[in-house]
């Protein structure tokens, strides 16, 4: 079973490969705030 921080490292991984501007930018934000970003982001360029 994938847990929810180990679904956040592979959001991060995803965002830092495809978009290096959006991953520094994004990265100034709070924690969670960070982490919804990266988890939308993520899913977007999933679907």
């Amino acid at each position: 079973m994938v847990t929810v921080q180990e679904s956040y490292s592979h959001c991060e991984e995803i965002i830092k490969v495809h978009s290096k501007t959006f991953y520094k930018a994004f990265s100034y934000l709070p924690e969670d705030k960070r982490r919804a970003v990266w988890a939308v982001y993520s899913f977007c360029r999933t679907v």
